[in-house]
C-alpha cells in the first residue's frame, strides 16, 4: 500500500493498493465521487502506450503525457483530471496497465484502483439515471437529481456598503426593514424563501447599520438580532445552535457570526452586531429579487423594483423593497446631504497605516491578495472613517470568559450539543474567540463539559432552565443541572393566566393587570382603587410580596421615598423609587432624570432584566399575595388600607406608618407640625372652573373620550386640592392633567391635545418633539386588559 499526501492542497492524506505487474491488463473502468476533484493514473508497460484511451460515455480525453519511471524505463504512467462530477469512465489500449483513481476536497480524500476486465467482457454500464432529467439553467443532474453548480454571495456591511449577487456595489442609509432576498418567479421543485434585514442608527445619524436579519423558510421564520448566541424561532429566543425542519434547517455559531443553513443550499451569516452575507444557490439564478438584485449574472439591471422596473436611484429601488415594522420615524434617505469624502482625505486615510493596511503588498492581508482584490475592501474602510470624522482605533476582539482569541480557528466550534463538531468539520478557519482546553460553547459562553446544559427535540437549553415543551403550556421541562437531562411533568397555567409568548418568552401570562399610582403631593391610588393621601417623608413599602402560599412567584419589593419640596413643609412629594427583583436593585431618583441605577452603576435605557421578566405593572397572579401603601388587591377597596400583621388602620397616617422601612433622619409620617394642608372654599369654587381643574371633568373638553373608562372625579378633586395648596400656580394645573393623561392612555383611551405654546408647553430635549398621542406598542409589548 502507499500513502497519499497533498501537498499545499487542504486535503486528507488516503491510503490506497499497488496492484502487482501479474494483476496488469489492458482494459479496465474507474468510478468518480461527486464534488471530489479527481484524478486518473495509469502505470503501463512501454509497449502500446499510444493506442490508450480514457472515455466517459463518448468523450474520450485528447492526449496523455507519459513519463518514463527513472528506476525502470520500461514502465511509463501518466495522470489526467477527470473533473469533479460523478462519472464512469473507460479505459482501453493495446497496452497492459494498472489503473487507480484518487480524489480530495477540503479535509477528505479517497483513492481506489480500476475494476479490471481482464478475460471477462466489460459489464453493461448501468443506465443514465439523468438521461431524461431536465435541470435549470445553472444546475446539473447527479443521480437522478438537479443540484447547483455554483453560488453567488450577497453582503451588506459597515454602514452599510452593498454588494449585490452580481457584484454591484452600492451605500444606502435607509433605517426600515427591506427585503434583501425573495424569490419572485416561483419554479417547481424550488423552496420558497424570504431574507429582511433592518438598519439603524448608532449615533451618527447620517449613517445606519444592519441591526436585525430576518429569514422565513419552510414555515419557520429565525430572527438574528443583538442577542448573541441565540436566535429567535417563530418569536421565541432559542439558544444555539439548533436543528428545525427535519434537519433542513440548522443554525450554530461559527466564530463570531451566526450562521443559518438550508438543505437546498441557502447560507445566511450574521454577526449580532453590523455585518449580513446571504449565499444563494444557482438553481435560484433568474428568480429572486430583492436588494441583493435579481441575480441574472447582469449588474447593469440590478435596481429593479417588484414590478420588474428599473429605478432610477439607490433610494427609490431600495424604498420599493421596503417592508412595514411598525417603526413610525424610519426614513430611506439621509435626512440631509448624504455623506461623502474630500479627494484630500481619502488620500489620507489610504495610508498603509490606515485603510492601506488592507492592500499593503507585505501586509498581513497580502497571501489573500490572489483570491480576493482588496480594493473594494479598502474604498469602503475609507468612507467608513471619513463620514466618522476621522475616528478609528485598532481594536483587538474581546473574549468572552474561558476563551481566547484565534486568527485561524476553527470554524465549527465545539458545543454542549456537538461535542465531536471539531472533528468533523470540514470548514475553513475563521478569526473567532476559542474556547479554553476543556471548555465548549453553551450558548455565547464557554463553560466546562461538567456544566453543559441539554439536548431537546433539536435545541439547546442551559443547565437549570425551566420551558414550556408545546406551545399551550400543558408540559414544562428543566434541564436537570445534576444529570443534564430534560425532565418533564404534565402542569397547566392558573385560572388567572394564559399561555403566550412575550419578548421571545413562552410562559402563563395573567390575564388582567392593576396599577397602583402615587402622585402630586402626593395622592395614592390603591391597585384596587382606594384613594388617599399621606403626607409622610419617609422611605416606606409601597408594594411587596407578603404571602409564601405560591412558591412560583417571584418575590418583589418596591420602596418610596417621599419628601418636602421648596418652603413647604405641609406636603410631600416622591423623591426615589427602588424596586428589589431576580437579585438586580432599580432606582429612579428626581435627582438624576432619565438616568435608573441597576445595582449601583447607572444604566442605558432600555434595560432588559433577565430575558425581559422584568415589568413595572403587577400582574393578576400575584391578586391578594402583596402588601403595602398599594394595597392587597383582592378586589376589595374597604380593605386596602391593612397593615403588615393583616389588622386595618383607623388613619392613612396609620396605614403609612406601619410600612415605613429603614431610619432616615429627620423624616416624619405625618404633616410637619401636625398642620394638615386646607383649602379656602372660596378659591376651590375658582379652581374648578373650566379654566383650570374643570378641564379634567369637561365632557367637551380633551377627556372627554375617557371619562367612560376612567372616573375623572378623582383626578379631579386632586387637581383642586393641589391648586388650591400651590395657590393656582401654573405647574400644579400642568402636573394634574398630566396625571389624569398617563391614566387615561393606560386605559387606553384616546385624550385630545390640551398643551400648547402658551398652556402647559412642553419641553422636548433637542432633536425631539412632543406627542400627545402616545405610539401602539408591538403586540408582544401591549398588556392584556
Amino acid at each position: 500500500m502507499v500513502m497519499y499526501f497533498s501537498n499545499n492542497k487542504p486535503y486528507d492524506p488516503f491510503l490506497t493498493n499497488i496492484l502487482p505487474t501479474s494483476d496488469l491488463a489492458n482494459e479496465w473502468s474507474v468510478d468518480t465521487q461527486s464534488k471530489f476533484e479527481s484524478t486518473l493514473v495509469i502505470v503501463s508497460e512501454g509497449e502500446g502506450i499510444n493506442t490508450v484511451k480514457v472515455c466517459e460515455k463518448n468523450k474520450c480525453v485528447k492526449s496523455l503525457q507519459w513519463t518514463s519511471f527513472i528506476s525502470d524505463p520500461k514502465y511509463m504512467w501518466v495522470n489526467a483530471p477527470l473533473g469533479e462530477q460523478q462519472q464512469h469512465f473507460s479505459i482501453k489500449g493495446d497496452s497492459l496497465m494498472a489503473v487507480y483513481v484518487y480524489g480530495g476536497m477540503s479535509r477528505d480524500g479517497y483513492a481506489t484502483t480500476g475494476v479490471c476486465y481482464k478475460g471477462t467482457a466489460p459489464p453493461t454500464p448501468p443506465p443514465d439515471p439523468c438521461e431524461n432529467v431536465k435541470c435549470r439553467e445553472k444546475e446539473e443532474c447527479t443521480k437522478g437529481v438537479c443540484v447547483h453548480i455554483s453560488k453567488a454571495t450577497c453582503r451588506a456591511v459597515g454602514d452599510p456598503h452593498y454588494l449585490t449577487f452580481d457584484g454591484e456595489r452600492f451605500d444606502f442609509q435607509g433605517t426600515c426593514s427591506y427585503v434583501m432576498a425573495t424569490v419572485v418567479k416561483s419554479e417547481p421543485g424550488l423552496i420558497p424563501f424570504t431574507v429582511l434585514t433592518k438598519n439603524n442608527h448608532r449615533g451618527n445619524k447620517r449613517v445606519s447599520f444592519v441591526r436585525k436579519v430576518s429569514v422565513t423558510v419552510y414555515g419557520l421564520t429565525v430572527v438574528i438580532s443583538t442577542h448573541k448566541g441565540k436566535v429567535e424561532v417563530n418569536g421565541e429566543n432559542v439558544y444555539l445552535p439548533v436543528t428545525l425542519a427535519g434537519g433542513n434547517l440548522t443554525v450554530v455559531q461559527s466564530g463570531s457570526y451566526a450562521v443559518l443553513k438550508t438543505n437546498f443550499g441557502l447560507k445566511v451569516m450574521y454577526d449580532w452586531n453590523m455585518k449580513f452575507y446571504i449565499t444563494a444557490p444557482s438553481s435560484y439564478f433568474r428568480t429572486l429579487g430583492g436588494l441583493c438584485g435579481n441575480y441574472n449574472g447582469d449588474r447593469n439591471d440590478e435596481f429593479t423594483n417588484p414590478k420588474g422596473n428599473k429605478e432610477p436611484t439607490v433610494v427609490k429601488f431600495a424604498q420599493s423593497w421596503r417592508t412595514e415594522d411598525g417603526d413610525l420615524f424610519c426614513h430611506d434617505d439621509c435626512l440631509g446631504e448624504c455623506p461623502s469624502c474630500t479627494p484630500a482625505l481619502q488620500q489620507k486615510y489610504k495610508g498603509e497605516k490606515l485603510c492601506g493596511l488592507l492592500a499593503k503588498k507585505d501586509g498581513p492581508f497580502a497571501s489573500c491578495h490572489k483570491v480576493l482584490d482588496p480594493g473594494m475592501f479598502m474604498d469602503n474602510c475609507v468612507y467608513d472613517i471619513c463620514i466618522n470624522k476621522g475616528i478609528y482605533q485598532f481594536l483587538s476582539l474581546e473574549c468572552p470568559s474561558n476563551s481566547y482569541y484565534e486568527a485561524c480557528g476553527t470554524a465549527c466550534p465545539a458545543s454542549c450539543s456537538d461535542l465531536d463538531a471539531e472533528a468533523k468539520c470540514k470548514e475553513p478557519c475563521v478569526e473567532t474567540c476559542q474556547c479554553k482546553k476543556g471548555f465548549v460553547l453553551s450558548g455565547d459562553k464557554c463553560v466546562s463539559k461538567e456544566s453543559c446544559g441539554c439536548s431537546y427535540e433539536g435545541r439547546y437549553y442551559p443547565s437549570g432552565m425551566k420551558f414550556w415543551e408545546d406551545d399551550k403550556c400543558t408540559k414544562q421541562c428543566e434541564c436537570n443541572p445534576g444529570t443534564a437531562k430534560v425532565e418533564c411533568k404534565a402542569t397547566a397555567c392558573k385560572k388567572s393566566e394564559m399561555c403566550g409568548l412575550r419578548g421571545g418568552k413562552r410562559d402563563c401570562y395573567p390575564t388582567s393587570y392593576a396599577t397602583c399610582q402615587g402622585s402630586g403631593d402626593p395622592h395614592y391610588r390603591t391597585f384596587d382603587g382606594k384613594k388617599f393621601d399621606f403626607q409622610g417623608t419617609c422611605t416606606y413599602v409601597l408594594s411587596k410580596l407578603v404571602s409564601k402560599d405560591d412558591i412560583s412567584l417571584a418575590p418583589f419589593e418596591v420602596l418610596v421615598k417621599n419628601q418636602n419640596r421648596g418652603r413647604n413643609t405641609a406636603v410631600s412629594y416622591t423623591k426615589t423609587v427602588t424596586i428589589t427583583v431576580f437579585k438586580n436593585v432599580i432606582t429612579m431618583s428626581r435627582d438624576n432624570p432619565g438616568k435608573v441605577l441597576v445595582n449601583n452603576q447607572y444604566v442605558n435605557l432600555p434595560f432588559d432584566v433577565e430575558d425581559g421578566l422584568l415589568s413595572i405593572f403587577r400582574s393578576g397572579s400575584y391578586s391578594d399575595l402583596i402588601g403595602g401603601l398599594c394595597g392587597n388587591w383582592n378586589g376589595q377597596r374597604n380593605d386596602d388600607l391593612l397593615k403588615p400583621d393583616k389588622r386595618p388602620a383607623n388613619t392613612p397616617t396609620l396605614f403609612g406608618d406601619s410600612w415605613k422601612v429603614g431610619n432616615d433622619p429627620g423624616c416624619s409620617s405625618d404633616c410637619d407640625g401636625k398642620k394638615c394642608p386646607t383649602c379656602d372654599h372660596s378659591l376651590m369654587l375658582d379652581y374648578q372652573t373650566g379654566k383650570y381643574c374643570g378641564r379634567i371633568t369637561d365632557k367637551n373638553g380633551p377627556f372627554k373620550h375617557c371619562h367612560a373608562k376612567v372616573d375623572p372625579t378623582e383626578y379631579y378633586e386632586d387637581c383642586v386640592f393641589d391648586m388650591c395648596l400651590y395657590r393656582g400656580h401654573a405647574s400644579a394645573l400642568c402636573n394634574a392633567l398630566s396625571t389624569y393623561t398617563t391614566a387615561c392612555q393606560d386605559a387606553p383611551a384616546k385624550v385630545e391635545q390640551w398643551r400648547s405654546d402658551s398652556f402647559c408647553p412642553s419641553s422636548c430635549k433637542a432633536n425631539s418633539h412632543y406627542e400627545g398621542v402616545c405610539l401602539k406598542l408591538p403586540p408582544d409589548l401591549q398588556r392584556p386588559r
